[in-house]
This record gives structure tokens, sequence and C-alpha cells, in this order.
């Protein structure tokens, strides 16, 4: 057999939460070589600035790299040099702008229009129904919320009691569920 073809580096990736590890971010990537197969990809990125030099395996772990979450906290892009060498030694390289726009999350509550002065809203009704929508980026999506209600009265205002608590997951960039405010009430009267 003779191999007088580079390796194929496609744009695609796909970023998601490392199966081992929940701090971690996977970015798992497309390359391949028809003729000898792949031998080593060289993965270098900046800001972060890290470079991981992986040989083939058959698990393929040479196809993917992880990042700490924390190194990418309020990053909006990542950029990938991604160098793939194959057993007689053709390479390939590509660059890769990697979209990590934070998702912009909007809260809606059913039958309540306006705010009150202060930017406060009055719940009037023991159960309060609620969508959460996620508009995402390219890659990074939403998964779960979280709401915490902070009790308040009193002139002026003051905290009162043990916030509330009501998180889920979020499907299809979306979200509905129901706040039982009874046991706000039930709070703040075995608070007072």
């Amino acid at each position: 057999m003779v191999d007088n073809s580079k390796p194929i580096i496609d744009s695609d990736v796909t970023v998601s939460e490392s199966p081992t590890d929940p701090s971690l971010v996977r970015f798992l990537f497309s390359i391949r070589d028809e003729g000898s197969g792949i031998a080593t990809v060289k993965y270098t990125t900046a800001n972060p600035s890290h470079v991981f030099n992986k040989d083939a395996d058959v698990d393929n772990s040479h196809l993917y790299f992880e990042l700490a979450k924390t190194e990418l906290e309020g990053l909006s892009q990542l950029r990938v040099s991604i160098q793939a060498t194959d057993k007689v030694g053709w390479t390939e390289n590509q660059t890769l702008e990697i979209d990590l726009t934070a998702p912009t999350i909007s809260l809606e509550f059913t039958d309540i229009s306006s705010l009150l002065d202060d930017d406060k809203l009055a719940f009037t009704k023991a159960s309060q129904s609620f969508t959460i929508t996620s508009t995402e980026g390219e890659h990074v999506k939403a998964t779960r919320y979280s709401i915490d209600m902070l009790p308040i009265s009193g002139e002026p205002l003051k905290f009162s009691g043990d916030p509330l608590n009501f998180n889920g997951n979020i499907v299809l960039s979306s979200a509905t569920g129901t706040m039982d405010l009874q046991l706000m009430t039930k709070l703040n009267t075995d608070t007072n």
C-alpha cells in the first residue's frame, strides 16, 4: 500500500463536559487518515496557552483534549491549532476558532405583567409558574437552572427567613416549572 495523502482534519468539533471529571471540558475533533493511519496529533491553544502532544491510540484519546472549566470562564472563543501526522510522515495543519459564547438566560413568570417599584415582583398566587429560555451559542448549552427566592419584608425592606431554591434541567433550550410559594408564607410565619 502506498500512502500519498495527508491526514484529514474536519472543521467539526464537539464540546462537552468530560465524562471522567465534571470540572473539565472535552474538545473532540474528527481527524482521520485514509492511508497508513494517524500516528500523532498536536493541539496548541492560546488564551489559555497549552500544547497537547498525543500518540494515536485504539481508545481514540488522540482525538480530544480537555481543559479546566475555570480556564474557560469568560472566554467567547478558543483558537486551536491542530497538526495531524500519519504513519508515513505526511502532515496536515488546521486552525479552528471554537465558539464558547455563554448562553443568555431569560426568566418569565406567567400572569405577572409588570414590576413593582424598585424592580421587585409581587407574587399573588400560592403557586407561580415560570418559563426559562436559553439563547445559546454554537457549542455551549445551558443544561441546569437554579432560582433562589429571598424573602423580604418590613419597612425598610430586609431579608426575613430562609431563601427558597427551585432547580431543574434545561432541555432543548427551555424549561418550565412551578414555584410553591405556600412554603415561603409558612417560613415567614414561623420566623416572625
